[in-house]
């Protein structure tokens, strides 16, 4: 079974946000949100003037970050389980999950220009952490992990996460992001409130 079966652009109209998904071409003239910025089908800009519902509102949100990560339901919800068990903001430790997964690492240092690309090349073994190969997109990195990549990839020079330090061609893990300081606008506590309702 596929990750996604259906066009990447209708998942970013049907979320009514650009969420990356393709790469270069969502900063080109030929992004289908741009064209089109109304949610997918014939009745698509009705949509738009429809009252939503305070649980359509959070599911959507919802929804609309776990597209984003490509991850499915099930670990996306175990995400959130594990991050009300620890000390901290449920909304922000979860966040910090999926920031912390290694193929949105990849993305973020810019080795790969969307995270189903970063997925890819964490699946096909050219990163390392700390020397190793790691082929698990959804490893969650350490302070201290030091990443690199095995072949002719080149980390960006600038526009670093602040919570990451560049070493030659390596980046080291300084600490775990704050929320703050990830690049997302997404509502948490709309997530925490479907979860939690």
């Amino acid at each position: 079974m596929g990750r996604y079966l259906e066009a990447k652009c209708k998942i970013c109209r049907r979320n009514q946000a650009k969420l990356f998904l393709k790469g270069d071409r969502c900063l080109s003239v030929k992004c289908g949100f741009e064209k089109r910025a109304y949610p997918p089908g014939l009745k698509g800009q009705d949509a738009l003037r429809k009252k939503v519902s305070d649980y359509g509102i959070q599911l959507k949100e919802k929804q609309k970050l776990r597209n984003m990560y490509g991850i499915f339901e099930t670990q996306f919800r175990n995400y959130f389980r594990k991050a009300e068990t620890i000390p901290g903001i449920t909304g922000e430790n979860f966040l910090c999950f999926l920031e912390r997964r290694l193929d949105n690492v990849v993305y973020r240092i810019g080795l790969a220009s969307s995270r189903n690309g970063a997925r890819e090349i964490v699946g096909h073994g050219h990163i390392l952490i700390n020397g190793k190969k790691m082929n698990i997109p959804s490893y969650l990195v350490k302070t201290g992990d030091i990443i690199e990549a095995k072949s002719n990839f080149k980390i960006k020079e600038e526009g670093l996460p602040v919570w990451m330090e560049k070493i030659d061609n390596k980046i080291r893990i300084v600490r775990f992001p704050k929320i703050n300081e990830m690049a997302t606008t997404i509502n948490e506590n709309l997530i925490v409130a479907f979860y939690t309702r």
